[in-house]
């Protein structure tokens, strides 16, 4: 790493400077998770590389990256690669091709069907199911038990975490979790994670609803959420609105 030289005013101080100027690009070295190792700069730059095979559905396709590859976040998903390797992702997860877990490149906000409440998950969060099945947030040192629910983005991308039925134009799928909803380009695009299966449907109008194998059921389309004891509440329109998981 190259860095400006400024003059020697010798003795122990400048020694101290030239010590700064060496440490202060880099402010952190830290893990995501396990999927992304991070790396971030007083700049305000943020570079990543992926800590193992790693894949995400764009549109229609699966597209699959290697160890190592290098991913840039931004407000609208990320990026996979540099220069002439760049390729566009997309908002959906991205998921280990190795273990169960996933990652999100967006801000998204997670209801939580056992206090009700609505949590905003950050972008580069990651998701891990373990041995018993149970689903946990892992946000560096983070590690938070999240009790199913689904997570949405505001903007058609839904990702769930309990076994739920989507309801759609007479259409009915039976999703595990970790699977994943989303409308793009006027089309409806059903990720089944257990069979890494990708189903596309075009728009017929109606409602898009879901129900959990728990009892609680909601209206994507209108974007209300009815408890499994009835009770009824409107779904945040955007993850900004709400308070990060984990925070009181």
């Amino acid at each position: 790493m190259r860095v400006a030289s400024r003059s020697n005013r010798g003795g122990r101080d400048g020694r101290n400077r030239r010590l700064q100027l060496l440490i202060f690009p880099v402010m952190a070295l830290l893990m995501a998770g396990a999927l992304f190792l991070v790396l971030r700069y007083m700049t305000g730059e943020t570079l990543m590389k992926t800590e193992e095979p790693v894949y995400q559905y764009f549109l229609d396709q699966k597209v699959e990256y290697d160890e190592g590859t290098v991913v840039i976040p931004g407000e609208n998903g990320i990026v996979f690669g540099q220069g002439d390797d760049r390729s566009a992702g997309d908002v959906t997860p991205v998921y280990s091709a190795d273990s169960e877990a996933l990652m999100l490149p967006i801000d998204m906000s997670w209801m939580d069907p056992t206090t009700k409440r609505e949590w905003r998950v950050p972008a580069l969060s990651r998701l891990e199911r373990d041995e018993n099945g149970d689903i946990w947030y892992v946000n560096g040192d983070d590690r938070i038990y999240m009790d199913g629910g689904f997570l949405s983005s505001g903007r058609g991308t839904y990702v769930f975490l309990d076994t739920v039925s989507l309801q759609f134009g007479g259409m009915s799928y039976d999703l595990e979790p970790f699977s994943c909803y989303y409308v793009a380009n006027g089309m409806y695009r059903i990720y089944r994670y257990q069979n890494d299966e990708l189903a596309v449907e075009t728009t017929s109008g109606g409602n898009t609803s879901v129900r959990a194998d728990k009892g609680y059921r909601a209206d994507l389309t209108v974007g209300n959420y009815t408890a499994a004891d009835g009770s009824l509440r409107l779904l945040a329109a955007s993850p900004s609105l709400l308070k990060e998981i984990g925070e009181r």
